[in-house]
């Protein structure tokens, strides 16, 4: 259905500032495609055939950082979530 990293606030956290920031920077950090990459070849292992990574691209907001890609001008090289799928998927071109 839908895969990839779940840091929302909810339940009243979302309107926690501090939170929200902490997951913006976390869904920023180098280490997210790290964290996406190690996902990628789990998921493989596992035998499963289609990963429906979600969605390609959403601005952050207090509802969580849910895009591959933050921005519609985003330099992709600097977007982990994106780079991760696209390296994972160059290096397993049959997978899916």
């Amino acid at each position: 259905y839908e895969g990839g990293q779940h840091l929302c606030g909810y339940g009243g956290a979302e309107n926690n500032q501090a939170l929200v920031d902490l997951f913006r920077r976390a869904n920023a950090r180098p280490d997210m495609g790290t964290l996406y990459s190690e996902y990628l070849l789990a998921w493989k292992a596992t035998g499963a055939q289609t990963f429906v990574a979600f969605n390609s691209l959403e601005a952050p907001s207090k509802w969580g950082c849910w895009g591959l890609a933050r921005y519609h001008d985003a330099d992709l090289s600097r977007e982990p979530k994106y780079k991760a799928v696209v390296d994972f998927n160059a290096a397993n071109p049959k997978w899916w």
